[in-house]
Formats: C-alpha cells, structure tokens, sequence
C-alpha cells in the first residue's frame, strides 16, 4: 500500500535531503525514524532534492508499506524524530508519486534591509545593507514565463534540459524583512539562490532591472549574479492540483 507523507525540517543540520555515505541528511533521519516504528526498512521518495542547509514547511513524500498504519503514526514517528523534523499528516495514496506527479513548487527566501545586523533576522534572512527594492520588484517579472534558465543553474550539474515555467515571482514586505516567493514547475541546481543573488545585483548597483531579461536570454552562468547563502531558502509548497 502506498502512503503519502507531508512533513516540514529545518535544513540547517543537515547536507541535504538525499542520503549520502557518512552524513547526515534529512533522508536517512526520516527513514531510520518510519522504519523503527514500522519494524521495517523503508525508504521515503520525496518530491524532489533539497540541498544542504535548505529548509521546508511543506515537503511531500511517499513510501510503501504491507498494511496499515498504527493509529497513532505520526505520533510515534515524531517520538522518534528530532526536533529539526516532523511529520503533518499521512493518508493512503495508491498510485501516487511524489515526485513524478508534482506539478508546481513554491520556494520563498527571506532576506532583510538595515543600516545594522539583526541577530534574529540572521537565522533565516540574508542581511542587506542598502537597495532598490522596487528595482528588485520590477526585474522579477522579468523570470515569469518558459525560459532557458542555464545562466542561474551551477555550473557542472548533469542536468541536460534547463527549460523551466515560472508561473510567479514576487516581493512582499513586513517592515524592512522582505520575502521573494517563486512559483515553477520544476528548479534547477541552485537556481533560487543564484536568482536572489541577482536581483540583489540588480538592487545594489546601477544595473536596470531589464539586466534580468538579459541575463536570461544570454544562458551564460558568468552572467548571473552570486549564489546566495542557503539558510533562507525554504520549500513553502508542492502542488499536485
């Protein structure tokens, strides 16, 4: 029987989602954690890679499982858990795959404009001293459409294909914290971080926002603005309509 997860994690501890030999990643905490409650080995699909340090609110899974659950399944697995990842709901999903059947994610990345550092805002929020928000606003729109996006991917990744269709790009505000929110179906290797990191390029300098529509048209990595920390860097959703 197949069962559907949706769980959250603070990616901070963690080099990613994926289990690699010898490190801790959200992957192997997560399946140890099923396993001891089942008394079984299994292994959670998820619907996609995030990379170290990334975070989630709203991660989906699937794994399959010879019956059914204990009644109290998700408190038992977040018994097991720590803190830095838990389980929201599980329900039986026959045919359902997490990663194969998602139509859309949503990442947001946080970051903050002041004069000073702020101690809070540093744990989740890229600190930026001075920009032109608006200029920022402005270039987003520019990501919205189906584009070649080679110039925000890093550069050595296998990934062959590099067209994706963005559906939404904005900023919002509370105060001087400020969210970008992205709406796609389908991200490559980096590409949210180094997205932010040239808006903030775009922000921070005399370049004009059109610099985005630039940058997309010409492919070229060297192009792009740097690739941002990934502590602010969150999986707010996946849409499976």
């Amino acid at each position: 029987m197949r069962y559907k997860i949706v769980f959250s994690y603070d990616g901070a501890p963690y080099e990613g989602y994926q289990i690699q030999k010898d490190k801790l990643t959200i992957a192997k905490v997560l399946n140890e954690a099923i396993s001891k409650v089942l008394k079984v080995q299994l292994d959670v699909t998820a619907s996609g890679r995030t990379d170290s340090g990334v975070s989630a609110i709203a991660q989906v899974g699937h794994f399959d499982y010879d019956g059914d659950l204990p009644r109290n399944f998700i408190g038992y697995v977040n018994h097991e858990l720590p803190n830095t990842i838990k389980i929201s709901s599980v329900e039986v999903k026959p045919n359902f795959h997490a990663r194969y059947d998602a139509k859309s994610k949503t990442y947001s990345y946080k970051f903050y404009v002041s004069d000073t550092a702020n101690a809070y805002y540093d744990k989740f929020a890229y600190h930026i001293y001075k920009c032109d928000v608006k200029k920022m606003v402005d270039a987003a729109k520019f990501l919205v459409g189906t584009y070649d996006f080679s110039a925000f991917c890093a550069t050595g990744t296998a990934v062959k294909d590099k067209v994706r269709t963005i559906t939404s790009a904005t900023i919002t505000n509370d105060g001087n914290l400020y969210t970008f929110k992205i709406t796609g179906n389908g991200f490559l290797y980096n590409m949210v971080r180094i997205i932010v990191g040239t808006l903030v390029q775009i922000g921070t300098t005399d370049l004009p926002a059109a610099h985005m529509r630039y940058v997309i048209n010409t492919r070229e990595r060297k192009n792009a603005g740097p690739t941002l920390p990934a502590s602010p860097l969150v999986l707010e959703s996946v849409d499976y309509n």
